[in-house]
Formats: structure tokens, C-alpha cells, sequence
């Protein structure tokens, strides 16, 4: 027998049931922790918090193989940092056992969308893009960039109702670069509800694009290496993020806020982030945006390592880390913006 996990309405929620995760309220606040049972009060106060599905245990008679749990246990991908030709002086305040480091580098096994906030022809176009960057900084057209930037503001400024699927944005095989135009859709789509110009939009949308430009200083060794890596190497990794700020900011005349990105979307609330250690208002708004959409992307992706999480389980886990590290007011903005729902599905995939 194995537990299954399902979706039902709050109004086919009986006494006893188990939740299958975390409860929260529409502002995040934790009402019943997973495994806790159902009662009469539960349900009502659930009902009363405008909540309309959970998500609970069922028991299936279908055998779950004994090593199954062991095979994806590794939820975070070992992921490979680059050595850097003049690495910078390491980052402060890093807690080592607390930063989550997620690859760039990792096949994705998704289909192709039924439908998407861009046309794929813009998709396609954008990812080539951030791969032209990458492989050849030196010849890169930096207006090319922007005039795609500006046809995603277009769309998404032109949407009423923007909502973004996790499976619309799985449309190509190499992560890399799809991962850095997600980014930019994400971002983008969350800042818009919080009435940036069109023009503040291009600026931070270029900044995602280009977030993970460092990475290229990365040796592929590092990059590729299955096993968790050694604190010389987080080291060198963390360097990525001053690289690209220090790289990009002397080859083109980016804006302040497209800068500010690209040097700081690994900062936290709580000055455990890199490379600079910011703690709360020192870290911009767009910027912490962008840390909030980069680890949801990266959390939904299938890796080398791991498939990828369900959206609830994504957003549970910002959730989680937001006394420490986010603000909750974008976790719920990011929730809005890309509502999922599964039907079932394993309990592997909690």
C-alpha cells in the first residue's frame, strides 16, 4: 500500500481526513501543518479562509519500490560553479547549509506547451539570444536584447489577466538558456502587478536575461560534478554573480535596476546571500523579485538530479523560507500570476 496524494474541493473534505501538505491562508500564514487530521473546526476555519481545495492522503494498493524514495532524495541539484579567471573576494555571510544551489546545467524532459504567454517564435528567439551571450559576449548585440525585451513587455503589458503555467515554460531542452528567458517572463509578470512602467519592466527584464551570465567563468569540471560540492568550490561558484555584474556592466551601458540583478539575486532577507551580504530594505524590490522567480524556476524544472516539484509544493517551500529569506508579499504576487493545480500524483513528489 502506498499513500497517494489528491486534490479535492474544501467541500468534499470530511472528519479525518490527513493533509497531504502545509495549509496556509491567501497572506501565508500557516493554519495546519501537513499530517494533521481533519476535524469539524479544521474544516470550518479552512472554509472560513476562502481556501477551495486541499490536498490530502489516499491510500493506493499499488507497490511503491523500496528504493524509490532513496533515488530522489537529492532534491537540490549539486550544481557546478566556475573558476574564476580573478575571482573576487568571497561572499560574507553565507551559511553553507542553508543555501540551496541550483544548476544551470540539466536536460529537460517536459512536452511542449499547449499554449504560452509568448508566441514560441519569440521563445525560441530569446533563448538563442542569452546562448549568443554566452558563447560570444564579445560580438553580442546588446539592442537585439533589448527589442526582444520589449516585444515580452508588450505581451504581458497587453494581457489583462497575465497568468503564467509552470508547463508553458518547459517548451525547450537545454535549461540553460530557457531558464534565463523564464526568468525574464516570470519577473516581469510579477512586477507588472505592482504598476512598474513599461519602461522600469525593460530594465528589470534585461537584468534577467542576463542574470547568470558569471556562470560562463565556471569550469565544466565544477559545473558538471555529481557529487556535493567542496567549500572551495561553493566559494568559487558564489563569485557568478559579481563576475556578470563586473563583466556585463563594462560591456554595455545597462540601467541601474538591470545591474543591481544581475549582482544580487542570490541576496536574503536575512544577509545569509551573496555576494554582498544585503539584509531587507538594502535589497531592492525588483531583486528580491527576482530571487523569488529564479529558485521557483529552478525548483520546477526537471534536473539531472531530480524531476521537478508541483507549483504548490514550489510556492510551500518560498513560503517556508520566508521568515528568513523572502518576503511574502511576492510569494503571494508569484502565486497569483502562475496558478497550478494537479488532480494526483505520488507522495514522491513531496
Amino acid at each position: 500500500m502506498k499513500k497517494v496524494i489528491k486534490s479535492i474541493s474544501t467541500n468534499e473534505a470530511v472528519i479525518g481526513m490527513v493533509l497531504a501538505n502545509n495549509v496556509r491562508a491567501k497572506s501565508g500564514e500557516l493554519l495546519f501543518r501537513q499530517e494533521h487530521k481533519l476535524t469539524i473546526s479544521c474544516i470550518s476555519e479552512i472554509k472560513k479562509k476562502g481556501i477551495t481545495f486541499l490536498y490530502i492522503y489516499q491510500i493506493s494498493n499499488t507497490q511503491q519500490p523500496t528504493n524509490a524514495l532513496k533515488e530522489k532524495d537529492n532534491i537540490f541539484p549539486k550544481i557546478p560553479i566556475n573558476k574564476v579567471d580573478n575571482p573576487n573576494e568571497p561572499a560574507k555571510n553565507i551559511d553553507d547549509k542553508e543555501e540551496e544551489i541550483y544548476s544551470i546545467h540539466a536536460e529537460v524532459k517536459s512536452p511542449p506547451p499547449l499554449k504560452d504567454i509568448i508566441p514560441i517564435e519569440v521563445r525560441k528567439k530569446g533563448e538563442n539570444i542569452v546562448k549568443d551571450l554566452f558563447y560570444n559576449p564579445n560580438n553580442f548585440q546588446y539592442n537585439t536584447a533589448m527589442n526582444l525585451v520589449s516585444t515580452i513587455v508588450k505581451d504581458i503589458v497587453e494581457t489583462d489577466d497575465t497568468v503564467v503555467s509552470i508547463n508553458d515554460l518547459r517548451s525547450y531542452d537545454n535549461y540553460t538558456y530557457q531558464h534565463s528567458l523564464n526568468l525574464c517572463v516570470l519577473g516581469m509578470t510579477v512586477a507588472k502587478l505592482l504598476d512598474y512602467s513599461e519602461v522600469q519592466l525593460k530594465e528589470f527584464g534585461i537584468g534577467l536575461l542576463f542574470h547568470d551570465f558569471g556562470k560562463t567563468k565556471i569550469s565544466l569540471d565544477i559545473l558538471n560534478k555529481p557529487a556535493k560540492l567542496t567549500v572551495e568550490e561553493f566559494e568559487i561558484m558564489k563569485n557568478h554573480a559579481e563576475y556578470g555584474y563586473q563583466v556585463l556592466s563594462k560591456k554595455f551601458r545597462l540601467p541601474e535596476i538591470s545591474k543591481l540583478v544581475i549582482r544580487h539575486h542570490h541576496e536574503k532577507l536575512d544577509g545569509s546571500g551573496y555576494p554582498m551580504g544585503l539584509k531587507a530594505k538594502e535589497i531592492p524590490e525588483l531583486v528580491q523579485i527576482s530571487t523569488i522567480v529564479d529558485i521557483y524556476d529552478a525548483l520546477t524544472a526537471d534536473r539531472i538530479y531530480k524531476t521537478h516539484w508541483t507549483h504548490e509544493k514550489a510556492i510551500e517551500f518560498l513560503y517556508d523560507k520566508s521568515e528568513k529569506w523572502f518576503n511574502k508579499k511576492y510569494i503571494r504576487l508569484l502565486k497569483t500570476t502562475s496558478p497550478e493545480k494537479v488532480d494526483a500524483f505520488s507522495l514522491l513528489d513531496f
